[in-house]
Parts: C-alpha cells; sequence; structure tokens
C-alpha cells in the first residue's frame, strides 16, 4: 500500500513538471507568433495550453499539503520558458529584416543577389564618409546563413537584425 502511494506520487510530480514543461512551452511559442501576427494560430495553441494548465493546476492544489508539488511545478515553469524559446527559435516562424551599413565600395549587395537573396540598396552619409545602405527581407529561416555571409564577405558591416510585424510586397526568395 506505501509502495502505491510513493510511485502514485512520483508519477504525479513527474505529470506536473512534464506538463509544466508542455504548458509554458505553448504559452511562450504562442505569444511569440501572436506577436508576428498570427491570431488564428495562437488561438488554436491556447485551446491546448489552457486544457494542460487546468490539469497540471488540478494536480498541484488538489494536494496543496505537498510543497514539493509547488517546488515541482515551478520547476517545470522555468524549464518550459527555455524550451519554449528554444522551440519557438527552431521554428524560425515569420520574415526578418537585416539591415546593414557598408562602405561606398563593397561588393557584399552582388555577392548577395549571386546567391539568391534579394535587397534594397540606397546611398547614405556617414560621419566621417559616404555609406550604402543594404536592407534584405527574408525568411526567418534564413536568417543565419545571411547573417553568416554577411561576417564573411564584410566582416567590416555594421549589421541590424529587424523583426517586420507585417509585410506586403516586395521579393521573398524562396530559397537561398
Amino acid at each position: 500500500m506505501a509502495r502505491d502511494r510513493y510511485y502514485r506520487r512520483v508519477n504525479d510530480l513527474l505529470i506536473i513538471f512534464l506538463a509544466q514543461i508542455v504548458y509554458v512551452s505553448l504559452v511562450t511559442v504562442r505569444w511569440i507568433i501572436l506577436v508576428k501576427g498570427a491570431r488564428f494560430m495562437a488561438s488554436f495553441l491556447s485551446f491546448f495550453e489552457i486544457l494542460i494548465y487546468a490539469y497540471c493546476l488540478t494536480l498541484v492544489v488538489s494536494k496543496l499539503d505537498d510543497p514539493v508539488r509547488l517546488v515541482v511545478y515551478a520547476a517545470g515553469y522555468a524549464i518550459g520558458c527555455l524550451v519554449g524559446t528554444w522551440v519557438e527559435a527552431r521554428l524560425a516562424y515569420g520574415t526578418a529584416a537585416v539591415q546593414c551599413i557598408l562602405p561606398c565600395d563593397s561588393g557584399l549587395t552582388r555577392q548577395l543577389r549571386e546567391l539568391g537573396f534579394a535587397g534594397t540598396e540606397w546611398h547614405a552619409s556617414g560621419r566621417d564618409a559616404g555609406r550604402r545602405l543594404l536592407l534584405v527581407i527574408l525568411k526567418r529561416k534564413q536568417l543565419a546563413k545571411l547573417l553568416a555571409l554577411v561576417n564573411q564577405l564584410e566582416p567590416a558591416a555594421v549589421v541590424m537584425e529587424l523583426e517586420p510585424r507585417s509585410l506586403r510586397g516586395g521579393v521573398l526568395p524562396k530559397a537561398a
């Protein structure tokens, strides 16, 4: 009998911990997706999020005399934050924009276009000399590749990553 209670408690603690990780991961991904404008996807995820939340909270509140449940609940929440941001980064949902400030004699724009990236370039004035600005809009899944190329091809470039909330028109290459 005591052994059954022990296994049931361990099982409950494991369920609480894992459910919290899944719950908070869903919350994190949902909020990031919502900020990017995907309301319907966020709404869909919230359905599963609340089911997990209600079930897990019931397991904790039903035995408030067991403080270990609360600690496991909090630990699962903390790990869920890490897992959620990791999952969202791997999903790389949406678009990104990269703005590069380049020397006037840079060939980066031409090189990136040859590699399949689309960019818009214009002339600018820096403190000491003329500059060229390059704006590349791309799918977030391509961002790491672009940043590595810019670093390799024009290490002196000043690079700024931007995250457009919405995008209309323009050219987004299918694959670069």
